[in-house]
């Protein structure tokens, strides 16, 4: 696995990652971490994963990694 790009974003880390047969998009959000995993059959080229990334998308994951801090701060408190 190598990296391709790092993709500028004004609140997560996002870095895109190759394989012989996938792109790996990865998010980092202060101690969190979310991946996707794309064939290369679906997105060829490191472009069309990127432009597969709209607001809908990114507000998803968003909503996920707000998700997983409450769910995270819950089992600290615990």
């Amino acid at each position: 696995m190598r990296i391709v790009s790092e993709i500028k974003h004004p609140v997560f880390k996002i870095s895109l990652f190759s394989t012989e047969k996938e792109f790996i998009l990865q998010f980092e959000a202060g101690p969190m971490i979310q991946s996707y995993k794309y064939s290369k059959d679906i997105y060829p080229s490191p472009s069309e994963v990127e432009q597969a990334m709209d607001d809908r998308f990114l507000g998803r994951v968003h909503d996920l990694f707000n998700e997983m801090f409450l769910n995270r701060k819950a089992m600290i408190n615990a």
